[in-house]
């Protein structure tokens, strides 16, 4: 990583077993708006590049009611009749 978020000292975090004991670490010399700096720009970060690998869905074109029904029958209508 090029650019690196570092709160505390060095190793600070090992000891952390839970998020919460995480959360309570960095709440000793921050404020919560601090705290929750690093946690927006990677939040920005998942949404840029989900955003950039998203898949355009087109919805597909609706029938008008009881045209499947018409659509169905005709598969099974005969092509020619017997006189």
């Amino acid at each position: 990583m090029v650019d690196r978020v570092e709160v505390g000292e060095a190793g600070a975090f090992d000891q952390c077993k839970t998020i919460e004991d995480c959360v309570r670490l960095m709440l000793m010399d921050q404020t919560p708006s601090e705290a929750l700096e690093p946690v927006a720009i990677i939040g920005a970060e998942i949404e840029r590049q989900a955003g950039d690998r998203a898949e355009i869905v087109v919805e597909p074109t609706r029938l008008a009611p009881g045209a499947k029904l018409a659509q169905s029958l005709a598969l099974f209508r005969p092509k020619y009749r017997r006189r």
